[in-house]
């Protein structure tokens, strides 16, 4: 049954009562985790993950109460992040879900959006990210532990260190396929990490998939940060037609330290080879919006136009509080927001000047302490990198 969305906010493509909080991903949507667990999407907070069986998942306690909050007009606290967005007039993954799935009858009983995470193994350890979702994090976590290296890491390193050890194997196959059995024949698949195209998990989910035929019918999507190129798994999606999400922040030695662990030519020669022989498929660049490169945005849309791939504005980091461009000091912020007037039509480019002004929740010494400190671990320099940073909230 197609459901009514109401009727106040157009610029989504459909309109949306902004009074209610109908989610579509809460009836049709799942995501799963690298520490497992089920819950509706990728961004539902993960304090809240629903850890039973998959037969169990909607007759747990925590999926009854999303399904109360939403039915009294209510955000449930695992939402914040789209609560907030739209609490601040920006784009939220609610509003773009229902935009995606408007012309859809949907059935109670199937999946139009599965989101797998099948473990937490990843060639880079990039600044924004955790030891939950990199496993070299996890590594480089362990050893200033083990060792009792005198160096004060990020509390978004540390906090799944201990909460949870195995990330690797999370589900079997069989709970794989009884995710794909859930799957509509028109559903997207989108898969992320860690590092998708490192994940044995992937590999076997793609054949059972291909087996199951869904490479016919499903819109195959994925995140990949493009340091390894996988025959197997090239060989595989490309019987698929879909989206890739180049996980791209930042161009040359920026994107090095942003995304520690990149080798900067070798990602930008693999992009291009994927562009080139995958023609079926199309490849967005989707940034980490983030204080280290936003200063240097216009240098990654140039980037992105010379390749004829398209770039998406609709991922601000929001946390770790030190990488978030809402602490940027006052003259920082006024700068970026005159030259991001240019990129207002760009998906997600007017949200981005929403998230700048909102009050900065970190003070400065907290985020150039926290800098230093990773500079000292990883004998990197975030000042040499990133002048124009330096510029605004000096050394």
């Amino acid at each position: 049954m197609k459901q009514n969305v109401g009727s106040v906010r157009k610029d989504i493509g459909v309109l949306v009562d902004m009074s209610n909080t109908y989610c579509p991903l809460i009836h049709n949507g799942l995501a799963t985790s690298p520490v497992g667990g089920y819950r509706p999407c990728c961004i539902f907070d993960e304090k809240w993950l629903v850890r039973t069986s998959l037969d169990d998942y909607k007759d747990s306690k925590i999926y009854k109460d999303i399904l109360t909050a939403e039915s009294e007009g209510k955000w449930h606290p695992g939402c914040h992040l789209c609560e907030g967005a739209e609490q601040h007039g920006a784009d939220s993954k609610r509003l773009r879900e229902i935009n995606n799935l408007k012309d859809i009858e949907l059935q109670n009983d199937k999946i139009y959006l599965l989101d797998l995470r099948l473990g937490n193994k990843c060639n880079m350890a990039c600044l924004s990210c955790s030891a939950k979702n990199s496993s070299a994090i996890y590594q480089e976590v362990a050893e200033v532990l083990d060792k009792n290296i005198d160096i004060k890491l990020p509390q978004h390193f540390l906090y799944w260190y201990n909460k949870e050890k195995d990330f690797t194997n999370q589900y079997n196959d069989d709970e794989i396929i009884e995710l794909l059995n859930r799957v509509d024949v028109n559903a997207r698949i989108y898969f992320t990490g860690g590092e998708p195209t490192v994940i044995k998990h992937v590999k076997r989910c793609l054949d059972k998939m291909i087996e199951m035929g869904l490479h016919k019918t499903i819109q195959l999507e994925f995140s990949s940060n493009f340091l390894a190129w996988n025959n197997l798994w090239f060989d595989r999606i490309a019987q698929f037609n879909g989206i890739m999400m180049a996980s791209i922040d930042d161009v040359g030695p920026r994107a090095e330290y942003i995304r520690y662990k990149t080798d900067w030519k070798i990602v930008e020669a693999n992009i291009k080879k994927f562009i080139k022989d995958l023609r079926n498929w199309r490849t967005n660049v989707v940034p980490t919006i983030s204080i280290l490169n936003i200063l240097y945005l216009d240098d990654l849309i140039n980037w992105c136009n010379d390749l004829n791939v398209r770039i998406k504005l609709t991922n601000p980091l929001i946390s770790p509080d030190f990488l978030c461009i809402r602490n940027l000091p006052i003259e920082a912020k006024e700068k970026i927001e005159i030259n991001l007037q240019k990129y207002k039509n760009l998906h997600g480019g007017s949200d981005l000047i929403k998230v700048l002004q909102l009050k900065p929740n970190t003070k400065i010494e907290s985020i150039k302490d926290t800098l230093n400190n990773m500079d000292k671990l990883r004998k990197t320099n975030w000042k040499e990198t990133f002048p124009k940073l330096v510029e605004f909230i000096g050394e």
